[in-house]
């Protein structure tokens, strides 16, 4: 199986992160060539990356938005980076008008709005080289140093089949894709079962009574702090915007802009923390795990709960879910959610009316039974597997 190591890249020296820059901008510049070329001439990504790849050797080389052809330094420059960046924004290309709709086309990459990054593959056994000190040596990159001992995985027994170096506002991290072997992570059988619901007030309730809330989280408190500091950036931001419009241009700007991502990806982190700390949970515990399929792009139009729910990252733990029980040996399964809010878990009695949502306990008709509504349609989305 597929498995991928990511790490920051330690003290980075002044040519690596140069190099790493470059080749990220010329990966970007690429995409919108491919993409321009693309639409205008109607052909397929592959094509337009043959045209690509002649072109420059030609020293031909063309802007696909005036058609004038660049500078001979440009093109040197480009012919400089690994080619394997051609062939990976190549098939990024393909994956995105695979995923798009019909009506639609896939979007240019922008500077400062897309992900800076850049993927290298394996051509050939002299493009990777890591030896028993973590020094790992690539062709037209240089040497990024690696601590094995905090990886997982002793990288010195795999093959390195794909590289992808990524930018983030703690720095520079390198993800590395290598062939493991299936039962690597697998662990004892386990014969539970278990149903899970995803809700806004508990972030999972269990058939077996237990919740999980972000509140009760011990970075909680950090995060609540970390959010109005957020907030208080961001009001500084919008309101200087709007007085003064070449303030954009200045370097508090730009470093009062470096502040506000640095705390938008910290929340995330510790939001990710606590997914991973409850999926670890029931991974350990479960041999069968069952969830209900959520689509929070339509629980998103409820805009009192669009906040909540995003930072929910529903999605990023059914993921979770997926890869770690695939992992380990686990059984998930994901079932339709209709109903299961509004049936009683004892007889089988749907509501007449439905519950609203600050209507926290569910109380059957017929039976009388009560209990907490996302206890209950726990309890009913594992019967539905069942």
């Amino acid at each position: 199986m597929n498995y991928v190591i990511k790490t920051k890249i330690r003290s980075p020296n002044k040519q690596l992160l140069n190099t790493l820059e470059l080749n990220t901008n010329i990966a970007r510049f690429t995409y919108n060539w491919l993409l321009g070329a693309s639409l205008k001439s109607k052909c397929s990504p592959k094509e337009t990356r043959d045209v690509f790849r002649q072109l420059l050797k030609e020293n031909k080389l063309f802007s696909t938005k005036n058609g004038e052809i660049y500078d001979e330094d440009f093109q040197e420059l480009i012919r400089s980076t690994p080619s394997q960046i051609t062939d990976m924004e190549s098939d990024k290309l393909i994956q995105a008008f695979k995923t798009i709709k019909k009506t639609k086309v896939p979007k240019f990459k922008h500077k400062h709005k897309s992900k800076q990054s850049f993927t290298l593959n394996k051509k050939n056994d002299t493009n990777f080289k890591l030896d028993e000190e973590g020094t790992l040596k690539i062709v037209k990159i240089g040497i990024v140093k690696l601590n094995l001992g905090d990886l997982k995985v002793n990288l010195l027994n795999y093959d390195i089949k794909q590289i992808t170096f990524t930018k983030s506002s703690y720095g520079w991290y390198i993800s590395i894709l290598i062939d493991l072997e299936d039962d690597y992570f697998l662990k004892k059988k386990k014969k539970k079962k278990i149903g899970i619901d995803w809700g806004v007030k508990a972030f999972a309730s269990d058939s077996n009574g237990k919740q999980f809330k972000f509140k009760e989280f011990e970075s909680y408190k950090n995060y609540i702090k970390l959010y109005k500091e957020l907030k208080r950036l961001q009001s500084i931001l919008s309101k200087k915007k709007h007085k003064n419009k070449e303030w954009k241009n200045s370097k508090k700007y730009k470093k009062l802009k470096e502040k506000v991502s640095y705390l938008h990806e910290k929340l995330t982190n510790k939001r990710k923390d606590f997914l991973h700390y409850v999926s670890k949970y029931y991974i350990n515990k479960y041999g069968t795990i069952v969830i209900e399929d959520l689509k929070p792009r339509n629980m998103l139009k409820n805009h009192k709960l669009a906040r909540v729910i995003s930072e929910g990252m529903f999605y990023t733990w059914k993921v979770m879910l997926q890869y770690k029980s695939k992992f380990y040996g686990r059984e998930l399964i994901i079932i339709n959610p209709t109903n299961t809010s509004q049936t009683c878990n004892v007889c089988g009695t749907k509501l007449s009316k439905k519950l609203k949502l600050n209507q926290r306990i569910f109380k059957c008709s017929k039976c009388n039974h009560e209990e907490d509504r996302d206890i209950n349609a726990a309890k009913n989305i594992l019967k539905l597997a069942c």
